[in-house]
């Protein structure tokens, strides 16, 4: 009994974490990427983030720091590299899921705390 009762909290869990099919879809491709997000600017806590469809970004962070970037496609996920300040981050990968002009990013390739956004 008690085993049934940690597979169905481990499952509501992993469901809770993914949006709703019927709200939100999947980024899987580059192309899908391209088509649905490229050319156009995140915002989310704050900051605003435009995203080039010649692999690049540029914006401010929520203090007004600008920030640019790169971006490419692996596998399931969107992956960045940040310039801050002149000095480059480690590779970032998250999954991105849209709606229209909704988003919503997880970070480290899934299983990070999901973060909404909106696209303009």
């Amino acid at each position: 009994m008690r085993s049934a009762s940690l597979v169905t909290v481990a499952i509501a869990v992993a469901v809770s974490a993914t949006p709703a099919p019927g709200e939100f879809r999947q980024v899987r491709s580059e192309r899908d990427y391209m088509e649905r997000v490229a050319g156009r600017t995140v915002v989310t806590a704050g900051a605003a983030l435009r995203i080039g469809r010649d692999w690049t970004f540029a914006g401010t962070l929520a203090d007004g720091t600008p920030v640019t970037g790169a971006w490419t496609w692996s596998g399931p996920w969107y992956c960045f590299n940040v310039v801050k300040d002149g000095d480059r981050s480690r590779t970032y990968c998250h999954e991105i899921w849209v709606d229209g002009s909704r988003m919503i990013v997880v970070p480290e390739r899934g299983r990070g705390t999901p973060e909404r956004a909106t696209l303009r």
